[in-house]
Parts: C-alpha cells; structure tokens; sequence
C-alpha cells in the first residue's frame, strides 16, 4: 500500500524532500495545499513541477477515513460523524455550533482505557492510539462543510494518554500552513492526569485544560472513577494550580451532575472549598444517560439548585447542556453503538 501523504507530511516530509534532491521549502508548499486548501489529489497540487508530484504520486497517495454515517441533530447544531480508520478500527467525531463558536471534538484513542462509570466509551475498552494525522483528518471532514474555528480534544479517550501525538496534530492546527487556529481556542481534556497537566503548562503555550473532577469527595470520584484510585484530588489540584500560574489562565473544572450522586449542598460547599484559591471555570454538565448504566440524571430543579449553591462562592459558573444527545453525541456517549472487541490496558 502506498503511503499516507497526510502522515507523511506530518512526520517525515523534510526527509523525503532530501531524499528526492528538493529543496526543503517544498514542505510549507505541500502543507498549504493539504491542511490549508484541503486538496483531495496530488495532482491539485499545481506549484510543484511535475516530476515532483510524480515522486509523490509513486510512493504516496492522499487517504482519508471512511464515513461510515454521520447524524445532524434536530436544530442542525450538531453533527457526529463516524469513521472508519485504515485498519478498520472505527471512531466518533463531533462538530457542535454555539452562537458564533463553531467547535469539533475530536478523538484521540480507538476506545478509551479509564472505564469512567457515566461514559460510554470506558465501556469499549481500549485499542490503541491515534495517531496525530488521524486527529487532523477528523478535523478535515468537517472543514469541508463547515466553520471551523475551535477544538477540543474531548472525543473518545483520554488525551493525556496520547500527548506526543496531539503535539504533532498542533503544530498543523496553529501553524499558517495549516488550520491558522490560536491556541487560545484550543482545550485538552482529562480525567485525571496531573502529570499530563503539567506538560502541557511546560511545552504548550496557550493552551487550555478542562479537567473533569465531578466530585469533591475521593471515595465519590473512585466510585465513578477509577483513574482517581491513582491519582488523588489533591495532586490533581496542585498540578491544576501549577497550570493556572505558568500558563497564566483559567483552568475549567468538568462536573458531570449526577442526581443523587454528587448533586447535595455539601458536595457544592466541599466544591468550593478545594477550587477557591484556583483561577478557574467550573462546567457543569448534566448527566447523558448512556445504556446499562444506572445513573440518573438531574432535573433542572436540582440543576437550578445546585448551580445556586455555587453561585454563593462567587465563581464562574456555567450550565452546558451537551449539544446532540438526542443523537448519542454528548458529553460521555460517544461510542455507545460501537463494539471494538479489546480488553481495558
């Protein structure tokens, strides 16, 4: 099979061009027309000379992921597309419009190995990772029909699991060659991963981390999380106030609110307490009720209720009601139609 030039042009291109006798520059030209103007052909690419677009066309070939459905929600919104990977693996994407926010929520892993209780993900298990040219091509599918101006790396899996991967899809994200996108509208999410969190305050400037706590209470969160049996609160919180002053921004704490779970009073009370000296956003997110699992989610009286809670420590507060549910594309459904066959690692 010819290679990808899609992976190639993100991993070893300057190499290739020296092998071939070209000129280094020849790299920007050939990110342009793939990551800028989203050619779909070597062919297109009409400012090389031809023997170079034949050197290229005889090892190489422009290969994107199979769709396999994609589903738009009732207010058109939403979009979850499904695709299949070249080994046949299969993976979920989001596209969701807010106002003048048009985000994609892209994947990292085939599966995910945190098995979280409310995400339908964990309960695939894991494959393996993604590489960074499969997260950009995630991105690609949706920039052919539509705005794209904000990522976030919420998908399935868990990104610090995969950061060296998601460093080498950045630098086509942010690059002008590339989708030109700032950092600053860029976040990668966790469940848990302190050391993940400090990397990317070292080595990525601008980017921002959403941490999904959903509870104040360690045996609470080891119940509904099992990467919390690892890594405590406390860790957690110390690397998010290391994020919070070397990056110099806010960090944004995830709470899945689950009815009767974490929802009370003194969860509120205890929430505050842990995230009042962090400069932070905190989410909630009512519960996406996902098959075989027994968690309920809250009402908007208990959402009132509890965001007013909040509200009396002062912080920043917002509600997200996950956009598509309606169409098992929010927050903790993706793959729940899927069966990938692997055991957790």
């Amino acid at each position: 099979m010819k290679k990808d030039l899609i992976d190639l042009a993100m991993t070893s291109l300057e190499e290739k061009l020296e092998e071939w006798g070209e000129q280094r520059y020849r790299k920007d030209q050939i990110w342009l027309w793939l990551f800028k103007k989203g050619i779909k052909g070597i062919d297109e690419m009409t400012n090389l000379n031809k023997p170079l677009r034949d050197k290229i066309a005889a090892g190489c070939t422009v290969r994107f992921p199979k769709p396999k459905s994609e589903v738009c929600s009732q207010d058109g919104h939403t979009k979850k597309i499904v695709l299949e990977l070249d080994d046949r693996s299969i993976i979920e994407s989001v596209w969701m419009k807010e106002k003048d926010r048009h985000t994609v929520c892209v994947s990292t892993q085939v599966g995910c190995p945190l098995a979280c209780r409310f995400c339908a993900t964990g309960k695939m298990g894991f494959k393996r990772n993604l590489k960074a040219s499969e997260m950009i091509k995630q991105l690609m599918y949706f920039r052919d029909t539509s705005i794209v101006d904000r990522i976030v790396f919420m998908g399935m899996g868990e990104p610090m699991l995969n950061l060296q991967e998601i460093e080498k899809a950045l630098k086509v994200i942010t690059s002008d060659y590339g989708f030109t996108i700032s950092p600053r509208r860029i976040t990668i999410s966790t469940a848990g991963l302190p050391h993940g969190i400090v990397y990317i305050a070292d080595n990525m400037p601008g980017i921002g981390v959403a941490i999904s706590l959903n509870s104040p209470s360690e045996q609470v969160r080891r119940d509904l999380m099992p990467i919390a049996r690892k890594y405590t609160i406390r860790e957690l919180l110390n690397a998010a106030r290391y994020f919070t002053r070397k990056g110099k921004r806010k960090i944004t704490f995830e709470y899945i609110l689950i009815s009767g779970v974490n929802d009370s009073r003194d969860d509120a009370r205890h929430l505050l307490d842990i995230t009042s000296d962090i400069p932070c956003k905190i989410n909630l997110i009512p519960y996406n009720p996902i098959p075989q699992v027994r968690l309920k989610k809250p009402n908007e009286a208990e959402i009132e209720k509890f965001r007013g809670y909040l509200l009396t420590g002062k912080p920043i507060i917002t509600v997200r009601f996950s956009k598509g549910s309606e169409i098992f594309a929010g927050c903790g459904q993706l793959g729940s139609k899927i069966k990938i066959h692997a055991p957790s690692v």
